[in-house]
C-alpha cells in the first residue's frame, strides 16, 4: 500500500494519467470483446474514450487532493503562529501575509471552516491584547 500511496503522492501528474489510462484501455477493451464480440477497431475507440476520461478524472483528484494537502499543512502553521504572537501588530502581520496565502490555498467546504475558525481565532486574541479585560472583584 505505501508503494501505491507514494506513487499517487509523489509521483508525476502525466505517469498518473497515462498509468490510468493504460489500466482503463486494458479493461475496458477486454469487457466490450467478452460482452459484444465487436471488432477490434470498436473496442479500442471505447476504451480509448474511457481512459481518457477515467485518466482525467484520476489527474484532476490526484492534484486536487495535493493541494488539500498543502492547505491543511500550512493552516497547522499559521494556526501555531497565531498562538504564539503577543502583540498586534504580530496579528496584523500574520493576517496581511500567512492568511492571505491560506485564503489562496483554500478549496472551499472544511477549508473555508478553518479560515474562519483561524481569523476568529486572530480577531478575539487582537481584542484581549488591546483591550485586556478589567476585573470585577470588588476589594473588601
Amino acid at each position: 500500500m505505501k508503494t501505491i500511496n507514494n506513487f499517487f503522492l509523489k509521483g508525476s501528474l502525466l505517469v498518473i494519467g497515462l498509468f490510468s489510462m493504460g489500466i482503463t484501455l486494458l479493461i475496458t477493451s477486454i469487457l466490450v470483446w467478452m460482452i459484444a464480440d465487436a471488432g477490434l477497431t470498436l473496442n479500442l475507440k471505447i476504451g480509448s474514450f474511457l481512459g481518457l476520461l477515467v485518466g482525467f478524472f484520476v489527474v484532476s483528484m490526484t492534484y486536487l487532493a495535493r493541494e488539500s494537502m498543502k492547505f491543511w499543512a500550512f493552516s497547522d502553521t499559521v494556526e501555531k503562529m497565531v498562538d504564539d504572537t503577543t502583540t498586534a501588530e504580530q496579528i496584523d502581520s500574520i493576517f496581511n501575509n500567512e492568511f492571505q496565502t491560506l485564503r489562496k490555498l483554500s478549496g472551499g467546504g472544511p477549508h473555508t471552516v478553518k479560515l474562519t475558525e483561524i481569523f476568529t481565532i486572530m480577531k478575539t486574541k487582537k481584542y484581549y491584547i488591546l483591550y485586556p479585560p478589567v476585573s470585577t472583584k470588588i476589594g473588601l
